[in-house]
């Protein structure tokens, strides 16, 4: 590898996500708030829910005794909004 290719990989760390994308939440994060290609106002505004219920949670998980079933919860709710968005999205069969 030359030099230059060794600054090029430098430049473009693959690890080092924070220098390509913004600061995101946990919940946020976690539903792919920026993701919604069909430019549809309900799935914004299930992202929206379940990222501020995740973030809630995560605050919580620091001071609870039992951070597993939050955990766990954070993950229902991230499930849950991959099926909202699933049913407003779906298209009627044909």
């Amino acid at each position: 590898m030359t030099s230059s290719q060794d600054e090029v990989f430098k430049l473009y760390d693959v690890n080092d996500v924070t220098k390509y994308y913004p600061k995101f939440t946990e919940g946020e994060w976690r539903v792919g708030v920026t993701f919604n290609p069909s430019n549809n106002e309900w799935v914004d505004e299930v992202k929206r829910a379940t990222a501020e219920l995740i973030d809630l949670l995560e605050e919580m998980k620091s001071k609870s005794n039992d951070p597993r079933s939050l955990a766990k919860a954070q993950t229902d709710y991230e499930q849950a909004a991959m099926w909202a968005v699933k049913g407003i999205t779906k298209t009627k069969k044909e």
